[in-house]
């Protein structure tokens, strides 16, 4: 290899953040500036240090740090591929920082909550027969478990999941989805009782169908923003 690449070798044994950074860097500007979609195989490693001008060994710790990010894929029999992108590492960070954070939890609760009366509209507009028919299967499941005296905090999850599943956003969809992974987790930790009287939460979820169903956005977004007063209370109380 070129005398002049030595000390950068040199830095990278020595773990230099610098050079990591450098080039870990350098793989991302190759990725996009050859072009490489979705599903494309990287060069090998071999091939890949050569083309950089950088040493293998800083080349592979780069190349994890990419995998965790979720910028690229180690598939059996094809190596590294370019991954589709996600939010996948971005929302395991988050559901770590709001479990040690409840702050943060009611924060985020309260964003979601925004968003969903936001969004509201869009998700009537956007309803289906299908859909409908799912929210109100979910309704009638949580009625059945309250007079068994089973719990329904997941069924409630899936009810508000399917009433924007229509909506044209990715990332709604996600942020719903991580409010509720981590307000489980928090139930299980905690001595709160999250829903004192089970029977009033299923004829909430009743009349929120009802309105969706007319299309009575405005009613609906009022009974929403009344059933979430009373999570935002429990929050509260953390």
């Amino acid at each position: 290899m070129n005398n002049q690449l030595t000390p950068i070798i040199d830095k990278v044994e020595k773990g230099s953040n610098t050079v990591f950074e450098e080039v870990f860097n350098k793989i991302k500007n190759f990725i996009v500036e050859t072009g490489l979609k979705p599903g494309d195989k990287i060069p090998t490693e071999t091939a890949l240090a050569s083309m950089l001008c950088v040493s293998r060994s800083a080349l592979r710790e780069a190349l994890k740090s990419l995998q965790k990010i979720g910028i690229l894929d180690s598939k059996q029999k094809e190596g590294m591929v370019i991954r589709e992108f996600n939010f996948d590492p971005i929302i395991e960070n988050l559901e770590y920082g709001l479990m040690i954070n409840n702050h943060k939890l009611i924060e985020l609760m309260d964003l979601r909550i925004k968003l969903e009366i936001s969004f509201l509209e869009e998700a009537i507009q956007r309803s289906t027969f299908e859909q409908l028919q799912r929210l109100q299967k979910i309704t009638e499941i949580m009625e059945q478990k309250v007079k068994k005296g089973e719990s329904i905090i997941l069924d409630d999850s899936k009810f508000h999941q399917e009433l924007f599943s229509n909506v044209d956003n990715e990332l709604l969809q996600m942020l719903i989805s991580v409010f509720w992974k981590v307000f489980l987790l928090m139930i299980e930790k905690s001595n709160v009782d999250w829903d004192p009287i089970p029977s009033d939460t299923v004829n909430v979820h009743k009349k929120i169908l009802k309105l969706f169903v007319l299309q009575e956005t405005e009613s609906c977004r009022k009974c929403l923003i009344e059933h979430y007063s009373l999570k935002q209370r429990l929050l509260d109380s953390l």
